[in-house]
């Protein structure tokens, strides 16, 4: 049996999502970029990046909506951080560049 409190691991993965938005947001996010949204079947390519960029305000606003459907690359996952805590100390170690830096706590 281990004596540690607590190991939190905190790093990055890229996963895949979706966010079902109204039919609303996404006309009002077209007429802020100048677009009609009941155009959208003769949008350029560019008109489309355009609106992505836009859309991701939305994403960023509606976080709490958003459904994570499947880790998209299991080697996007990276830890960058681990905390260890047991009962006299925390110890956090964390990666910069390519060196290891500890950092001990009394608690």
């Amino acid at each position: 049996m281990s004596t540690f409190e607590t190991v939190v691991i905190r790093g990055i993965a890229t996963m895949n999502f979706e966010l079902t938005i109204e039919p609303d947001v996404f006309v009002a996010e077209c007429n802020n970029i100048g677009l009609d949204a009941n155009n959208f079947k003769s949008f350029t390519e560019d008109q489309w990046l355009m609106l992505r960029k836009a859309l991701k305000d939305t994403v960023f606003d509606n976080d709490s909506d958003i459904e994570f459907v499947e880790l998209h690359n299991s080697e996007s996952i990276s830890v960058d951080e681990v905390t260890i805590q047991d009962d006299d100390i925390s110890v956090v170690t964390y990666e910069i560049g390519d060196k290891v830096h500890s950092i001990e706590i009394d608690v």
